[in-house]
């Protein structure tokens, strides 16, 4: 059931106080919510509207706190580069109608995922550190954030290890930088975290961080793809193990975890976006029957059969201006940058709109552009006529 439309790439979710916060890549918007019979009234109204929008890291994370303080999460533009904007790779907080905001922890690339710890109020991030340093650094991060906390990006990388491209000059900021209280292994892409409160699992989850691995891109052989429970002693993490895998099979993937969250009946829920679901897992029920998830099903036909010559032509030249001067070829072209591949074989998995629909909303690395709706389908026209 549709709640709210025509937002502008919504992520964060938020349920409190009678109200239904939405983060979108530029503002967090709020409207009244009753969750009893799960419906909004009235019209959304704006709670903190310039938040940097865009760049590479373009998901809001939002959530309220035990403090009733609402916090949102912005990741960095870039790779790795010194921002203009100091809420960028960092987590900020506000009051509950947007007012007073204060900066809460920096250092932070992109931090998908945060929660707090029930037993110690303490608030837990995952933390995405930067790429092409190789298959095995540097670790994803687990951090416990206090506030004022600098955790290294982008001058270190894990346990203040120095990033070659700020390796001098910034040895006081290396030193200040807070280590990630765990490590998770490099390019898992750790997002979605949530503590286990509920009562319906064994104990010994009982207080365990659940954390989505989205799984590596970046990487000569592919790990992550998978969801895992931290477990913790003294209030500290101690260990991970697996808790739901089977994505990744002999290389091919069949599913990408996200995000996770406890429902009230005690059972998790767990978003997938690569095979478009919502698992949900319980114990002490009678297992339904088992849908394998999948990838999205292939285009069997041409995606561009249903153009004439002329549509074709036009579209193709269009998007042809639109791939250079988005320097499309340095991530896809024969002499792309180091970790990125080259496109093939498009017309097999994608129709135009599908294409148009990734555009809108592209998954990391690739950067989010300001195309609008026709750009977007001249430029998939173009790739998948050049890359079919």
């Amino acid at each position: 059931r549709v709640l709210l439309d025509e937002l502008d790439r919504p992520h964060g979710l938020a349920i409190h106080g009678g109200w239904l916060y939405v983060a979108e890549t530029g503002a967090v918007r709020r409207v009244r919510f009753d969750d009893v019979e799960r419906v909004v009234t009235g019209s959304p109204e704006v709670v903190v509207g310039d938040i940097p929008s865009g760049g590479r890291h373009w998901t809001r994370t939002i959530d309220v706190g035990p403090d009733e303080k609402l916090y949102v999460s912005v990741g960095s533009s870039c790779n790795a580069c010194i921002e203009d904007d100091p809420r960028r790779a960092a987590i900020t907080r506000y009051d509950l109608d947007g007012k007073n905001e204060e900066i809460h922890a920096t250092g932070l690339r992109n931090a998908v995922g945060f929660d707090w710890q029930p037993t110690t109020g303490a608030l837990w991030a995952t933390d995405n550190n930067r790429d092409l340093l190789g298959d095995d650094f540097p670790p994803g991060e687990f951090d416990e954030l206090t506030s004022g906390g600098f955790y290294g990006w982008p001058f270190a990388n894990g346990d203040r290890v120095p990033d070659p491209d700020f390796d001098e000059g910034y040895a006081r900021e290396i030193a200040a930088s807070i280590p990630p209280a765990y490590s998770f292994d490099a390019h898992t892409a750790p997002l979605g975290i949530t503590f286990y409160d509920g009562s319906s699992f064994p104990e010994r989850y009982h207080g365990a961080a659940f954390v989505a691995l989205h799984g590596s891109w970046n990487r000569s052989r592919k790990i992550g793809y998978e969801v895992v429970a931290v477990h913790f002693s003294d209030d500290a993490p101690l260990r991970e193990e697996p808790f739901l895998a089977g994505f990744l099979r002999d290389g091919d993937v069949g599913g990408r975890p996200v995000d996770v969250a406890v429902g009230p009946d005690g059972a998790l829920y767990v978003s997938d976006d690569y095979a478009d679901q919502v698992y949900r897992i319980a114990y002490g029920e009678v297992a339904r029957p088992a849908v394998q998830p999948s990838a999205p099903a292939a285009v069997e036909s041409k995606a561009l059969a249903g153009l004439d010559a002329e549509e074709l032509r036009r579209a193709s030249a269009s998007g042809s201006a639109l791939w250079k001067e988005a320097d499309c070829a340095s991530c896809h072209g024969p002499n792309r940058s180091e970790g990125h591949r080259p496109l093939s074989g498009l017309q097999s998995r994608y129709t135009i709109d599908a294409l148009m629909r990734f555009l809108a909303a592209p998954q990391p690395p690739m950067p989010l552009y300001p195309f609008d709706e026709e750009q977007r389908r001249n430029l998939s026209i173009y790739v998948l006529d050049q890359f079919s």
